[in-house]
């Protein structure tokens, strides 16, 4: 069911997405331990859902880490000043994320991976709500450790 409902390009993850609809299936039978036979068309919304899940995560992930290492990599030929201005936008981007709290800085390097706040406290084994404040908190202190290096949004 899930290499049906995946597009061509997940094709490296359809393992992890099989997994994902294993766990869910094995979830729903915890919560009905009556029910001896799975229906088909529920399997198919099980396959379906857990493969887009992935897809999104996968699709969200790429696109927080990608500013940052194009900014980081791009050579524009044309305007040498504006690479190096970018390659100094990264480099104090990371910079102010080194100084943050440990706390912060792992919370916050999560969400700008792409990782939604409960996807976060997940990972960390943190409350969801502990996990939004240091996420907030933490994108807070680099905006202001940012800005006092003269670099705005």
């Amino acid at each position: 069911m899930v290499a049906r409902t995946r597009p061509r390009w997940a094709e490296p993850w359809e393992e992890d997405i099989v997994q994902l609809a294993m766990i869910r299936l094995a979830r729903a039978l915890e919560r009905r331990p009556q029910e001896t036979s799975i229906p088909a068309a529920y399997l198919r919304r099980v396959a379906y859902t857990a493969t887009l899940d992935e897809v999104r995560r996968l699709t969200t992930r790429s696109r927080a880490a990608a500013p940052l290492e194009r900014a980081e990599s791009s050579v524009d030929e044309h305007d040498p000043a504006r690479t190096v201005e970018a390659q100094q936008t990264v480099h104090a981007i990371r910079s102010c994320l080194a100084r943050l709290i440990p706390a912060r800085r792992e919370a916050v390097l999560l969400y700008l991976e792409g990782n939604t706040v409960n996807e976060a406290a997940a990972k960390l084994g943190w409350s969801p709500k502990r996990t939004e404040n240091l996420v907030y908190r933490g994108l807070a202190d680099l905006r202001r450790a940012l800005s006092s290096r003269g670099i705005r949004p």
